[in-house]
């Protein structure tokens, strides 16, 4: 099969595709085959390649693209991210179980100390110096999406709480058992559909607190330069208050086993149909 992700530019929730594949299933994924695996990420939709003699999805959500893609004859939809994901593809909904990554906890090696009072993770459309340099003068550790994910995974291990406008950051955070605190950095680039979709097969309910958008690089100009110090000091207000005054959320562990156990049975199934004999 050859696996399907976003790879364009490194972001944790991406990057761990091939990794945690390889770590669940009895695959080995190959560039030219006729079969495509389509897992973590937001893929549903028109941009989804269709050439292929079948076309796997396990886990994958929707909301970005201009339009859904139409689900065919050769789909195999195991389950999908969430329940707005399977209500916008005219899906039942026992077919959403959650974003796999929420199994991140069984690979991860435990760790014995949280030494990070509270660690930020961006998304990747605002990762740069320039929100590294804000986020550590509030006194915050800056975790980037763009990091390897095993660098990624140890220091969100390490935190006593996470801020994150990345989606998986905070997946990889309620699975570790982490407290967690969602935000918004970006109006364009924040999708909160697809943060929803996975809170509703969470049990969650809850809204992305809205932080001033720090882009890489400010405007220039005497007028944006003062509009953007002035941006730069209300991100770093709110963002110093949220370890005092934010709600850290954790889902509850009941949901997490039981969407854990699930997950693992998708799994199982796969691999007894569709890789019946054990890598060697």
């Amino acid at each position: 099969m050859k696996l399907h992700y976003y790879a364009k530019q490194p972001n944790f929730g991406d990057s761990i595709n091939p990794w945690f594949w390889s770590k669940n299933l009895n695959i080995d994924f190959e560039d030219e085959s006729d079969e495509l695996f389509v897992g973590i990420g937001t893929l549903l939709s028109h941009h989804l390649p269709t050439d292929y003699r079948l076309i796997h999805i396990m886990g994958s959500g929707t909301g970005y693209g201009k339009s859904l893609p139409n689900i065919q004859d050769n789909w195999r939809v195991h389950f999908v991210r969430g329940p707005m994901t399977a209500t916008a593809l005219g899906l039942p909904a026992n077919a959403a179980i959650t974003d796999p990554a929420v199994l991140l906890h069984e690979l991860t090696p435990p760790q014995s100390s949280r030494d990070i009072p509270c660690g930020f993770m961006p998304h990747m459309s605002c990762d740069s110096p320039r929100m590294k340099k804000l986020v550590e003068h509030s006194g915050i550790q800056y975790i980037s999406p763009s990091d390897d994910p095993a660098t990624i995974i140890d220091r969100i291990s390490r935190c006593d709480r996470l801020i994150s406008s990345a989606m998986h950051g905070a997946i990889l955070a309620d699975s570790l058992r982490v407290p967690w605190y969602p935000v918004s950095t970006s109006k364009q680039n924040i999708l909160e559909f697809k943060w929803h979709d996975w809170f509703q097969s969470m049990g969650i309910t809850n809204e992305l607190y809205k932080l001033p958008t720090i882009w890489p690089e400010p405007v220039s100009g005497t007028f944006h330069g003062a509009y953007a110090k002035l941006k730069e000091s209300l991100f770093c207000w709110h963002l110093r208050r949220i370890p005092l005054k934010g709600r850290f959320i954790l889902s509850d562990n009941r949901m997490l086993e039981d969407r854990s156990t699930q997950l693992k049975e998708a799994f199982f199934l796969f691999n007894q149909k569709y890789a019946p004999s054990s890598k060697s």
